[in-house]
């Protein structure tokens, strides 16, 4: 392996570019962003600041209210669920019903609607 020294001569230029950009570019940048501002912070005082127990016993009722709604929601879906598969259930006796009784006019009817997407496509 032999390294030729125009090939070290552009290492050492692009590392010499990098630190310059490091010590220019990105340094000046982090030092600006880690400063914390003085002048812009407020300046209230903390005394003022106090915790209610009212508050947190409020927001403790209106998680449980949500939480209590949530439920009832996921319990109304399941059964809006069932509904469905009920309703699926009849329609599904009932064309069975249907095609049983009248043969004839259930596979006119089928032949219709085939090729009707026949003609479609």
């Amino acid at each position: 392996m032999i390294i030729s020294v125009w090939d070290l001569l552009k290492w050492g230029a692009a590392l010499t570019l990098l630190i310059i950009f490091y010590l220019k570019v990105i340094k000046p940048f982090m030092q600006t962003m880690i400063e914390l501002p003085t002048e812009d912070l407020p300046t209230e005082d903390l005394s003022q600041l106090r915790f209610d127990d009212d508050d947190a016993e409020q927001k403790e009722d209106l998680d449980k209210a949500r939480r209590d709604k949530l439920r009832r929601q996921l319990a109304m879906g399941e059964d809006a669920y069932l509904e469905d598969q009920v309703r699926l259930d009849l329609l599904r006796e009932k064309l069975q019903k249907i095609t049983s009784d009248e043969p004839e006019s259930s596979s006119k009817l089928l032949e219709q609607l085939t090729r009707g997407r026949e003609e479609e496509r």
